[in-house]
């Protein structure tokens, strides 16, 4: 007959009602507790109360969710865990990301993007702002740092936890067939600050369904960066680039809107070196490669925000310093959004009209 602690039948009822959430690991000679809230088929969160189990996956930086919007919304509207995350992206070259006293099924997702050919340095703090339930693999509560590679699949450099003997010390969990070229990165080099050859850092910490915990702090920097040049120069090369994407699509707009769209665009932009004039006239921004790419909108989108982001959380004047929520907080993202939700709905009448067409050329045949 098996004695088992209240914390120890809290932990074992989930894995009685499904065997198949357990992997067995013989190479180690112990077994993995492996569940962890699931989502369901259409991406939402299950209601709280209404958990469902997920086999573990190894090498997978969001079992939870695949972005920060997911991530915010899995925990439920008004709880401590909804609070306390504040996934965003950081474009700044240097920054702090924390998350304190978590709780129970707590997820939270935020991203560091640097220029392209940049590397990010991580620091994960030691001592009295750190600590999370331990694991052989840092299977349980964990801090994961991860990145896209180039076939779009998710990779990790760790996943982090509190160490085996001292609950305030970072230690990487990661098992070296998941590591970057199957060697596993030493704790200590997290601990003491670690260049990491990306310059795209998923940050993901998510809490399974019991122990709270202290949480964690971490320091980044961008590295090896490019050369800087004033932002509205930095700008201008994005709109001269944006207005290709237009060129390249003008074919296959429809109605020929590619000469409002380029208006539209055009307008955005002066709008945008005017508020940046008025910023510190020393301002400057490192001179991204941009990927722009009319076959890419959302990656273009993606790095049309992500500048705009930059320059303007960097901005001295009042009307940025005052919000809260810097760039989030203003009118450009939902600026930006519509011109490329015009940039949609343009090609998308295109295509039906073409669709049209051929369809009356088919009946006519």
């Amino acid at each position: 007959m098996w004695l088992l602690s209240k914390n120890q039948l809290v932990r074992a009822l989930p894995l009685f009602a499904a065997v198949d959430a357990r992997k067995e690991n013989w190479e180690f000679g112990e077994i993995e507790d492996t569940t962890t809230v699931a989502y369901n088929a259409t991406k939402a969160p299950i209601p709280a109360g209404r958990f469902s189990l997920e086999r573990f996956a190894p090498d997978d930086i969001d079992h939870f969710c695949d972005s920060i919007e997911a991530c915010i919304a899995f925990n439920p509207p008004n709880s401590m865990n909804r609070a306390k995350c504040d996934g965003r992206v950081f474009s700044e070259e240097k920054g702090t990301i924390s998350y304190s006293n978590y709780h129970n099924h707590a997820a939270c997702r935020w991203e560091i993007r640097a220029p392209e050919g940049a590397k990010i340095k991580v620091k994960v703090h030691s001592g009295p702002t750190f600590g999370m339930e331990h694991h052989s693999y840092c299977g349980n509560d964990k801090l994961s740092l991860g990145y896209p590679s180039e076939d779009g699949t998710k990779k990790l450099f760790a996943r982090i936890c509190s160490s085996k003997n001292n609950s305030e010390r970072p230690y990487n969990g990661l098992m070296p067939s998941f590591s970057p070229n199957g060697e596993k990165i030493q704790s200590y080099k997290f601990r003491d600050g670690i260049i990491l050859d990306t310059n795209v850092l998923i940050v993901h910490f998510q809490s399974d369904q019991a122990d709270k915990g202290v949480g964690f702090s971490m320091e980044y920097e961008m590295v090896n960066l490019p050369t800087q040049l004033p932002i509205i120069d930095v700008g201008d090369n994005l709109e001269e680039d944006l207005h290709g994407v237009i060129e390249a699509l003008a074919p296959q707009l429809a109605d020929h809107h590619e000469e409002k769209l380029a208006a539209r665009l055009t307008k955005l932009f002066k709008r945008f070196d005017s508020r940046m004039v008025k910023c510190n006239k020393t301002q400057k921004l490192h001179e991204v490669i941009w990927q722009v790419s009319h076959e890419d909108i959302d990656k273009t989108k993606e790095l049309w925000m992500s500048f705009f982001r930059n320059a303007f959380n960097q901005c001295d004047i009042p009307i940025i310093n005052n919000n809260e929520d810097r760039f989030d907080g203003t009118s450009w993202p939902r600026r930006i959004t519509t011109w490329f939700e015009r940039l949609r709905r343009t090609l998308e009448r295109a295509k039906a009209k073409e669709a049209r067409l051929k369809k009356k050329a088919e009946k006519q045949g």
